[in-house]
């Protein structure tokens, strides 16, 4: 090979070795791999993954995580940042599984019955209640196409948006969320 790629430089016609390797990496820019951090469970891996983020925020992009996971402690989104879940049935046993306290909070899935979140905790699957910025009167989170599955229990609900006086919670965009189960209410809104 290295003759023929001599041989064909010299007559001037351009080599070039192509070659697939694998690159695992936990840190990209404002990307982080939360598949590549320690821990024994999802919610373990996801929390150290958002704490490596910089303050400003980022992406936590779970979608390394595959199959059947478990969330046993509530995963606090506290600075802006979307977390990519992927191709992963996620069970929840604690009182919520994201609790999302930052303005610009995310919880993005891969679609609907593609990224399922199994609630079996006593709140909600996810609950947004983000501080008053100085400079924003609302919030501007988001949840997106995945399903929320509260079918084995009965927690409150899917989705809890709170909002304050000087806080609404209509800046909220929820799309392409599937509600599975008997809670009693798939998305409740509170100001």
């Amino acid at each position: 090979m290295k003759r023929i790629a001599l041989l064909l430089s010299l007559v001037g016609v351009p080599f070039i070795v192509m070659q697939t390797i694998n690159l695992r990496v936990r840190n990209l820019n404002s990307i982080r791999f939360c598949d590549q951090f320690a821990g024994a469970t999802a919610d373990v891996k996801i929390t150290a993954c958002i704490a490596n983020l910089p303050a400003a925020g980022g992406i936590a992009d779970t979608r390394g995580l595959e199959g059947a996971q478990t969330i046993s402690s509530i995963i606090t989104i506290n600075k802006p940042v979307r977390v990519l879940l992927g191709a992963a049935s996620y069970t929840s046993t604690s009182a919520n599984a994201f609790n999302m306290t930052s303005v610009g909070a995310c919880v993005i899935g891969s679609g609907e019955g593609i990224t399922n979140l199994i609630h079996q905790g006593s709140g909600y699957a996810i609950k947004t209640f983000p501080a008053p910025q100085a400079n924003e009167a609302e919030a501007q989170n988001c949840v997106r196409d995945l399903t929320i599955d509260i079918t084995n229990v009965t927690p409150t609900g899917g989705i809890d948006i709170v909002g304050t006086a000087t806080n609404k919670a209509n800046w909220n965009d929820i799309g392409s969320v599937a509600f599975l189960g008997s809670g009693s209410s798939g998305t409740q809104v509170g100001i």
